[in-house]
């Protein structure tokens, strides 16, 4: 039984290695090996890294406005906004309403930028410093800047100033402009 499986599958490896090119002279291994090189030529060179550093600051971003739509208003302030003409308040009552929501969604798009910025980050520490050591450097770097870029940092801040990340931050993400007149229904994407 297990000759007709490893048959099978052997048969199976050559139909899809079939058509492959061989991979770099100095290399030994199948034809689908020659495949990795396609990938590592996309992604050499400063861009991967310059691409992880820009998501870093995406994801600190979206963390500082987690903090700051999770921070409370008092009723002074909810209390003075009542008296302005001013849209702000109209926004940031629409967050506040929808809190859960705004919150899911900003922890969704930083979740997703600090991945895709580790990703990033291996791919170019591969290249210099090969699968293994790429991996462990990539490991001990994210969790430095995930706890001081992207937790500690941002986190203060949005709390510091959490009005104006609030009503501008949190508003922007989910794409809420709509109109600034509290009867009128904000416009959404999803219609």
């Amino acid at each position: 039984m297990f000759a007709l499986q490893r048959q099978l599958l052997e048969e199976w490896v050559a139909d899809q290695v079939r058509g492959l090119s061989p991979g770099p002279p100095d290399r030994e291994g199948s034809a689908a090996a020659g495949q990795v090189s396609i990938l590592r030529r996309t992604v050499t060179g400063i861009a991967p890294l310059l691409g992880a550093i820009a998501l870093i600051g995406l994801a600190g971003l979206f963390a500082a406005i987690d903090a700051a739509i999770s921070t409370r208003v008092g009723g002074a302030r909810r209390r003075a906004d009542a008296r302005t003409s001013d849209p702000a308040p109209v926004r940031l009552a629409r967050v506040v309403a929808e809190r859960p929501r705004y919150i899911n969604l900003v922890v969704l798009l930083r979740i997703a930028c600090e991945v895709t910025a580790t990703v990033l980050l291996v791919a170019y520490l591969d290249g210099r410093l090969g699968v293994g050591w790429g991996l462990t450097a990539a490991a001990a770097i994210m969790t430095v800047v995930s706890f001081v870029a992207i937790g500690v940092g941002p986190r203060t801040l949005g709390r510091q100033h959490a009005y104006t990340l609030r009503v501008d931050g949190g508003a922007t993400v989910a794409g809420d402009f709509g109109s600034a007149d509290p009867d009128q229904p904000a416009a959404r994407s999803d219609r």
